[in-house]
């Protein structure tokens, strides 16, 4: 059993030690790990999930909604965005709320912009830039000047940590970036650093859960699916 903790972070309105736009109390948490606590639940089945969807609630203490009216997912993926969010709150206190891009529109289908998106399944998230800072309206593009290492690890860790996720897209050059800081700093062995950011050419990746590939047009952001019961079926598993 998780042992039981209480958060509590106050509110600021000036740039410093929350981040220069969170002007929001963080409300009270209560588990040492909201991922860990989240509860192990078979994933949902892709069918069912349109008629399942929920809206990520507004939570300008732990994230911001790039567009609300694009913020409906399954809850197998909101309750884990919310999770995540408040772990981060607690582990990196002094950094910006997470900035969440598209989801799904209410009821799924097509989403204006991309490929995927249809299910309620997938989400663009936010990586970490220099300081903890996120963005208020749009990503930022990534390189080695101001990409956040420890803090945009953390984010991507605790994502695959819960379990959900089928695989986590980013653009390769971000990818090798990521993956020789977290074995300069022994954040994960090789065989981890493996397993976590496979090469390209790894044979059946399609196979694995738990993981980061690589897709082009994601050097700004992270693009994130959890898992789901297909049946078999195939489901488009990459963005423009």
């Amino acid at each position: 059993m998780i042992a039981a903790a209480f958060w509590w972070i106050a509110s600021s309105s000036q740039a410093g030690a929350l981040g220069p736009w969170r002007d929001d109390p963080l409300v009270a948490i209560d588990v040492a790990s909201p991922v860990d606590a989240l509860p192990d639940l078979e994933a949902p089945r892709c069918s069912s999930i349109p008629r399942a969807m929920v809206t990520l609630e507004q939570r300008p203490d732990l994230y911001t909604l790039v567009n609300p009216a694009n913020a409906w997912g399954s809850p197998f993926l909101t309750d884990l965005l919310v999770a995540t969010a408040e772990e981060m709150a607690i582990l990196l206190p002094e950094a910006d709320p997470i900035l969440i891009g598209d989801i799904s529109r209410r009821g799924g289908g097509p989403l204006y912009g991309h490929l995927t998106h249809n299910l309620g399944i997938d989400v663009d998230v936010g990586l970490y830039t220099t300081a903890g800072r996120q963005q208020i309206a749009s990503f930022p593009e990534l390189g080695k000047r101001n990409l956040d290492f420890e803090a945009s690890w953390l984010l991507i860790k605790k994502l695959l940590d819960s379990d959900r996720v089928e695989f986590i897209l980013l653009d390769q050059g971000i990818i090798d970036m990521m993956r020789t800081w977290v074995l300069e700093n022994d954040r994960v062995t090789e065989a981890e650093a493996e397993r976590i950011f496979p090469k390209p050419n790894t044979p059946r990746l399609w196979d694995r859960n738990s993981y980061v590939r690589n897709a082009a047009n994601h050097r700004d952001h992270i693009h994130v699916r959890v898992r789901c019961d297909s049946g078999g079926a195939a489901l488009v598993a990459t963005e423009p």
